[in-house]
């Protein structure tokens, strides 16, 4: 394990990322690193390069780093990262590589888009990542 704590924390929005920098600032202390990571679905038919799609990541990127800038117990140890997947729930595992936990929300799991439920805790267990499951706020 690396010397710091590598969170990866795929949310359903910035309201949600804020509620869970409050459960992990609760929860993690001393060294470590969160990546609040959102999850831009694309259908097979659309392209990947599309320039209404980059809008949306840039808008998505720019409202999950406000959120964590906006942390106050984990300031400077908070970042944003926007993926475009075909398929989300793969993107998210393929995106734990070099990450020493999967904190994911409840309500990312059920995602209005309906595609993130093909997370599964199992899936993170066998490669050897813990999972922290949280009921998100309101969901």
């Amino acid at each position: 394990m690396s010397p710091k704590l590598r969170v990866l924390a795929p949310v359903a929005g910035p309201e949600e990322a804020a509620a869970l920098l409050g459960v992990l600032s609760g929860v993690l202390a001393g060294g470590f690193e969160v990546v609040v990571l959102g999850v831009i679905p694309v259908p097979a038919a659309s392209p990947l390069d599309a320039p209404e799609l980059a809008d949306e990541a840039r808008e998505l990127e720019t409202t999950l780093g406000a959120a964590a800038a906006r942390s106050p117990v984990l300031p400077g140890r908070v970042t944003a990262r926007v993926v475009l997947a075909r398929d989300p729930a793969g993107a998210v595992m393929e995106s734990l590589e070099g990450f020493d936990l999967l904190a994911v929300s409840t309500g990312f799991l059920r995602s209005a888009r309906g595609v993130f439920g093909g997370i599964r805790v199992e899936d993170a267990a066998e490669a050897g990542i813990p999972v922290l499951v949280w009921a998100a706020p309101g969901r």
